[in-house]
């Protein structure tokens, strides 16, 4: 374990709540490392300085008396929050709407707005007309082998396997075809 991993957990390791494993790897590099193991010892005084200060000093029912009166003080200076429930149902939306509301409703308006120009703009009519109307098999035929023969000069021919032949030709690389477009 590197010195950083093992000061990264030094809390966990001094309050017991890792692993056997992972403690025994600590306590394997403390005993290796003695600049970790100085950082350890220092955290261990510390808290024992802690506790012993803690343990100091008697617990009488005067001492909580005190402790309750300063809290109750405190609680009466502090304003609470305005949670009374008289409050308006919506107040987060204010809240989020806080900045500038009115740059909000223009935000809206601008949306709305955009929105209608789509909506006024597309035409579905024409969608309509183009789907039902379909052109006869022979001028289908002849749009297809026109936009074959279209992509065919783009591309270069395309090789159809023969009845005959189980293997399918593998298309040339595309740098192949683009010399052949260029120099064509």
């Amino acid at each position: 374990m590197k010195c950083d991993e093992v000061r990264q957990l030094h809390g966990p390791c001094l309050d017991s709540e890792l692993d056997a494993r992972t403690t025994l790897e600590i306590q394997q590099h403390l005993a290796a490392c003695p600049d970790c193991a100085r950082m350890f010892a220092a955290a261990a005084q510390l808290d024992a300085r802690i506790m012993a200060g803690l343990k100091q000093g008697q617990r009488t029912a005067a001492l909580w008396a005190q402790v309750e009166q300063r809290l109750v003080a405190a609680a009466q200076t502090v304003k609470p929050a305005c949670h009374t429930p008289h409050a308006a149902p919506h107040a987060w939306l204010s809240t989020l709407l806080w900045p500038n509301p009115k740059a909000w409703a223009g935000l809206a308006a601008v949306w709305v707005a955009i929105l209608a120009v789509n909506f006024a703009a597309h035409d579905p009519l024409p969608v309509r007309e183009a789907c039902n109307a379909t052109p006869p098999s022979p001028q289908l035929r002849e749009m297809l082998k026109q936009q074959e023969q279209l992509l065919a000069e783009l591309v270069g021919p395309i090789e159809r396997p023969a009845a005959g032949r189980s293997k399918p030709v593998a298309p040339q690389p595309r740098s192949q075809r683009r010399e052949q477009f260029m120099n064509a």
